[in-house]
């Protein structure tokens, strides 16, 4: 018997070659029609259809989850990244982190596709989906910054705004 792609051959009972049945390749894997037994999709993919015949079958996690597991057979076995992490690419096997003086956007907030730095009068953490604005009375002039780089107004400045990359000079006749 030939078989056909997307199928994969067994026996039943004692026989030692050759095969005696044909099966449907499951979910989760992939059947060339020479296989005698289904091979899964790597790492990084699943597949959620029966009798596929080729690994490029396997459709690939979507950017901001990840999947270390081979032979996956849903899209929810792709998992969320988290928020402290993100990935921007799909079929990843695992997310990378949210470095300080970035923060996570794109997707949801546990599936952050990309890493944005820091914008000026602001400051992340790392791991942070928010920036933070430098509160009033400081401000911070340059981009990727993490906490405490917001800097304290001089004493002839001020600042009544928060995320802010200046302070404002203080008028003559007036006092800070």
């Amino acid at each position: 018997k030939h078989i056909p792609s997307g199928s994969f051959g067994y026996h039943d009972g004692a026989i030692t070659s050759g095969y005696t049945k044909i099966s449907p390749c499951t979910k989760g894997t992939f059947c060339p029609g020479v296989a005698f037994k289904p091979q899964p999709c790597p790492s990084g993919t699943y597949l959620d259809q029966l009798s596929m015949a080729t690994s490029s079958d396997c459709k690939h996690c979507p950017m901001g989850t990840n999947s270390s597991a081979e032979g996956r057979d849903e899209i929810s076995d792709c998992l969320a990244c988290g928020e402290s992490r993100y990935q921007n690419e799909t079929g990843s096997t695992a997310c990378k982190d949210i470095a300080v003086g970035r923060f996570g956007s794109g997707g949801t907030p546990t599936t952050h596709s990309a890493s944005i730095l820091c914008d000026i009068g602001f400051t992340c953490p790392g791991g942070s989906a928010d920036p933070l604005a430098c509160p009033e009375g400081t401000y911070l002039d340059q981009s990727g910054q993490g906490p405490g780089a917001c800097q304290s107004c001089p004493a002839d400045q001020y600042q009544n705004e928060s995320g802010k990359s200046s302070c404002k000079p203080i008028a003559q006749g007036y006092y800070g």
